[in-house]
């Protein structure tokens, strides 16, 4: 359980950056609309950077095979979370909006500060595989869903920073190239800036919404519970059932990069969806706040439980 309470302390201090972001727009030092300054920030040129430099690893077999498990087990994880949200989304009163909710998950900005803190920097190279899987499924599934179309949009996936990043990760991973010492650490730098601005951004979020809308619509804590409580769980028994843990040496820790990922908060991205197609935006809004919020007390729980059956 120690690493339920590493995770604790660490979600703590994330909860006092969400209160700055909070009293920052509150005593007008700042407006709701600077968050997106931060956001561009965080989106082009913070987290590219940690990505890139996660992949400034010794190219060995383990590593690779590594990668591998993790890019498996983040593709056969959202398959069990597409089956989840279906199943969720047959509810009454229940939309599609909520089905998404459900499915994605705030894998990257949220949690590769939480891999460098409780396992350490060599470990952000596995968050990279869940991205990857996530990234192509937000603009082609969720898309779908959510625009009620059946179209394939390559160019938002090819857009993606955060794929080229990891693109270009990987060919100098595969050619054993190394960064010059001055840009790594640049790049630690800017990872250093990743928990901070992210939190504070969502205290900013909050700071500008209606409390009635986060806290009056029941509809916003059953979704939280199935994607904060039920989702994990059932992640949590199905490592156990597959015996994956066991399939390579230190697969119990690649697989737990993996795990913390896919028991995140709401994916921002679906946020961002929402407001392009007109889809309860606010309400998205008001969701992803309100889970970010939420897993400061649920996620350390869930690592908890993680570490007392596998270890870590």
């Amino acid at each position: 359980m120690e690493t339920g309470v590493l995770l604790f302390n660490q979600f703590a201090g994330y909860f006092l950056l969400l209160l700055v972001g909070l009293l920052t727009v509150k005593s007008k030092i700042l407006k709701v609309s600077d968050g997106k300054i931060f956001s561009t920030l965080l989106l082009y040129i913070v987290v590219p950077c940690v990505v890139v430099k996660a992949f400034q690893i010794e190219a060995t077999f383990e590593n690779v095979k590594g990668f591998l498990l993790a890019l498996g087990a983040a593709a056969a994880l959202h398959v069990l979370l597409m089956m989840i949200s279906a199943l969720f989304g047959k509810l009454p009163g229940f939309s599609e909006v909520d089905q998404m909710s459900v499915m994605y998950s705030n894998g990257g900005n949220m949690i590769i500060p939480v891999i460098l803190v409780v396992l350490g920097e060599e470990w952000v190279f596995y968050t990279s595989a869940f991205i990857t899987v996530q990234t192509c499924l937000l603009w082609t599934h969720c898309k779908s869903v959510l625009s009620r179309t059946r179209v394939f949009d390559l160019k938002n996936i090819c857009r993606n920073v955060n794929l080229w990043a990891i693109l270009l990760g990987v060919l100098l991973f595969s050619f054993r190239i190394k960064l010059p010492p001055l840009l790594l650490d640049m790049c630690s730098s800017l990872g250093g800036m990743l928990a901070p601005l992210g939190m504070i951004v969502t205290g900013m979020l909050i700071a500008g919404m209606d409390a009635g809308k986060i806290f009056g619509n029941y509809r916003i804590y059953v979704t939280a519970g199935v994607r904060l409580l039920v989702c994990p769980l059932l992640v949590l028994f199905c490592i156990w059932v597959s015996g994956a843990i066991h399939w390579m040496e230190q697969a119990n820790k690649i697989l737990f990069v993996v795990y913390l990922a896919a028991i995140a908060p709401v994916s921002s991205t679906v946020t961002q969806i929402c407001q392009f197609y007109d889809r309860e935006a606010e309400y998205e809004g008001a969701l992803n706040a309100f889970t970010t919020l939420i897993s400061i007390l649920t996620m350390p729980v869930m690592a908890g439980l993680y570490s007392g059956l596998f270890g870590i």
